[in-house]
């Protein structure tokens, strides 16, 4: 579910393997930064890396890539009947069946003719514009958009559309780079220390200007005097991997508590967590 300021806008689609979220780009109206609701109750911020107003589709970009198993696309062509859904304060429950008529004289929403639009045989709410449309197995034949009736008039009267895979396809073909999901950073490297008093990661590099840095994260003249990171909350972190994993189920934004050993003494740091390349110099 989408949703900005505990008010639910409408649903998304997670783009499977990636994290990404696909959703019509009306039911955002103006947001630009949003809340994500998963399935399993867990939320993250969001952004909208990349829009279409025409064929209304919208990217949205999580600040954190720990929900990357989302559905499946198609390879076939739309056909019916196709499961919608439809999305409300509880999350995203399975909607009507329904069946495609074919292409149509539609216009985008931008007012240019939209013919990559299919009709719908089985009337939809504009308001159920987001849904995924699936087939039988599960896989995305479609995505619900809006469209504008043809009419004589100027204005538009919006319609529910499919769109199709293939047309979803190229909108995200021409997605820019810097829609991408964020890779948690703090800016610490090491190596796996298990000798002395504690064990944990023997900080080598700390990147200028990086989190890590502004917590006054240290490393010396030689690596025994270097900052030992023992734990993040309350986590022991033995190994580079661990830190690496450790810090990778994080959002952006989020504050991490550091357990480090140095000087002989341990004591408590906290870092916030950016994303590698904006944070770091």
């Amino acid at each position: 579910m989408l949703e900005r300021g505990g008010k639910v806008l409408g649903v998304g689609t997670i783009l499977n393997t990636d994290g990404r979220i696909l959703t019509a780009l009306s039911t955002l109206a103006d947001a630009r930064s949003l809340d994500v609701r998963y399935a399993d109750g867990s939320r993250a911020t969001a952004r909208v890396g990349h829009a279409d107003r025409g064929k209304d589709l919208a990217l949205v970009v999580p600040q954190s890539g720990w929900h990357k198993q989302g559905l499946k696309a198609s390879n076939g062509s739309p056909s019916g009947p196709l499961r919608a859904f439809t999305g409300g304060t509880t999350g995203a429950s399975p909607g009507p069946r329904v069946t495609l008529k074919g292409p149509a004289d539609f216009r985008g929403m931008d007012g240019k003719p939209l013919k990559e639009a299919l009709e719908l045989a089985t009337p939809l709410d504009p308001g159920t514009a987001g849904t995924p449309l699936v087939d039988d197995t599960g896989e995305v034949m479609a995505l619900v958009t809006r469209a504008c009736r043809p009419t004589t008039s100027p204005a538009c009267v919006p319609i529910a559309v499919a769109l199709p895979v293939a047309a979803v396809r190229e909108f995200l073909r021409l997605t820019p780079a810097t829609a991408m999901l964020p890779v948690p950073y703090i800016g610490v490297r090491g190596i796996a220390e298990d000798a002395g008093s504690a064990r944990g990661v023997r900080v080598t590099i700390i990147a200028p200007g990086s989190p890590a840095a502004a917590a006054g994260l240290r490393v010396g003249k030689d690596l025994a005097s270097s900052d030992l990171l023992v734990a993040i909350d309350g986590v022991p972190i033995i190994t580079p991997e661990a830190l690496r994993i450790a810090v990778g189920e994080h959002s952006v934004g989020d504050v991490l508590d550091l357990l480090i050993f140095g000087s002989g003494r341990f004591r408590h740091v906290t870092v916030v967590v950016a994303a590698a390349g904006v944070n770091a110099k």
